[in-house]
């Protein structure tokens, strides 16, 4: 058995294929990857993707964090393109997220660590 992390099945990309393998730094927070799969929700990829462009741009050059999101004007976001609905559910990630009920990725050492040790 490998200790590689392997991500998630992608859809074929015609401009470049995903890497076979990933490693803990690429991989997204679980804020980020569930804050991804609320934009997805009842959408078409390629709208999800614009949408989600749009969110994330609103935040450059800072990363896109849970803090910042609940200091942002629910109008900027729905500007985004986000509905009512999503701008909820993104707020409420933010602060589950910063309340630990959404928990953090370790760090890689902290990784490595747990990885070697037995049990």
């Amino acid at each position: 058995m490998s200790d590689e992390i392997r991500p998630a099945p992608r859809a074929p990309d015609s401009r470049a294929s995903a890497p076979a393998v990933s490693t803990i730094e690429t991989l997204q927070s679980p804020f980020e990857a569930l804050a991804e799969a609320i934009v997805y929700q009842q959408l078409t990829g390629k709208v999800a993707a614009t949408i989600l462009g749009r969110v994330v741009d609103l935040f450059r050059p800072k990363k896109f964090r849970r803090l910042t999101y609940l200091s942002t004007a629910d109008e900027r976001l729905r500007g985004a393109g986000l509905s009512r609905a999503k701008v909820a559910a993104f707020k409420d990630l933010a602060r589950a997220t910063l309340d630990g009920t959404v928990p953090r990725l370790p760090r890689s050492s902290e990784w490595t660590r747990r990885r070697s040790s037995p049990g």
